[in-house]
């Protein structure tokens, strides 16, 4: 590798050029490429339809894709300007950590209010919840659901599992309600889906997405863009 412009080196970027293993999050969109293509198809459908479906084989990107790309999209104001909760925490109850994690979202991004709590905003269900805060939100307020796999390995001897898919699919079955949901998981444990489809029998998979590897060309941005940032540039 080398030097493109001879600089300083307290005035080159400090965040590193790789994430290495890490997923990358929504601070990194800067530093994340090679999926142009994916982020806009993806956009499209969370945009068009109620669920939408993203599968992907371990390791190809899917959570650094929605993180670093799809997120950042949907939210910005120049763009779609949407509200989106992200949840990938699946060990404990998975209903009340939906809930809360939607609460303290719209609360720092000012929709709600500091103070509220979670047992004041009322209603029995997830869709009654989510029915309350869509009010203080420009639609469709954008529910991520990552690694979602895990849901069932935490959940699948627990009453917990089939309460909160009951509460889920009552959510994409309201037409009325302004809600959109992605569900992200690894493609191996795709079958599991097959415990919410006595809920959606017909919606379930409608609309899916299938993140394949990086092309050579794509992998190639994703390697020489992050560098070319700090003002470096590899050899032919």
């Amino acid at each position: 590798m080398t030097e493109a412009s001879l600089a300083p080196q307290d005035t080159l970027p400090s965040p590193e050029p790789y994430k290495g293993l890490r997923p990358y999050e929504e601070q990194d969109q800067h530093a994340f490429f090679g999926r142009d293509t994916d982020a806009n198809i993806l956009v499209d459908k969370i945009l068009a339809n109620r669920l939408t479906l993203l599968f992907a084989a371990t390791g190809v990107g899917k959570s650094s894709l929605l993180q670093a790309a799809i997120l950042p999209r949907l939210k910005d104001p120049t763009r779609e300007h949407l509200d989106v909760v992200y949840c990938r925490d699946w060990v404990a109850d998975p209903l009340s950590t939906c809930q809360h994690t939607v609460l303290h979202v719209l609360q720092a991004r000012g929709r709600l209010d500091a103070a509220l709590q979670l047992q004041d905003v009322g209603g029995e269900t997830l869709r009654d919840f989510l029915q309350f805060c869509t009010l203080f939100t420009r639609p469709p307020l954008v529910l991520v659901l990552d690694q979602f796999e895990e849901f069932f390995q935490y959940q699948r001897a627990r009453s917990t599992l089939h309460t909160f898919l009951q509460q889920l699919a009552a959510v994409l079955l309201d037409r009325t309600l302004p809600v959109a949901v992605v569900i992200a998981m690894r493609e191996d444990f795709a079958l599991e889906l097959n415990a919410l489809k006595p809920y959606v029998p017909t919606l379930l998979f409608e609309n899916f997405y299938r993140l394949e590897k990086l092309e050579h060309a794509s992998a190639a941005d994703a390697i020489v863009k992050p560098v070319a940032q700090l003002g470096f540039q590899y050899e032919e």
